[in-house]
């Protein structure tokens, strides 16, 4: 998943705003096929170690 969100994050979508809804799409797709429970952003049975993720690179706006 995290290879995944990566990927995904740094595709071209039209507008920037797209990104986190189009997220969560593959997040229901991918907890229905998988059974696992998405809640904001996060697995719950992967919560220890998604809660200790970083940015790959600085996030910065002018």
């Amino acid at each position: 998943w995290q290879t995944l969100v990566r990927h995904y994050s740094q595709c071209l979508l039209m507008y920037e705003t797209d990104v986190l809804p189009s997220l969560g799409g593959l997040a229901r797709t991918f907890a229905q096929k998988s059974g696992h429970t998405y809640a904001a952003g996060l697995w719950l049975e992967q919560m220890p170690i998604s809660l200790l993720w970083t940015p790959h690179v600085p996030i910065c706006k002018d």
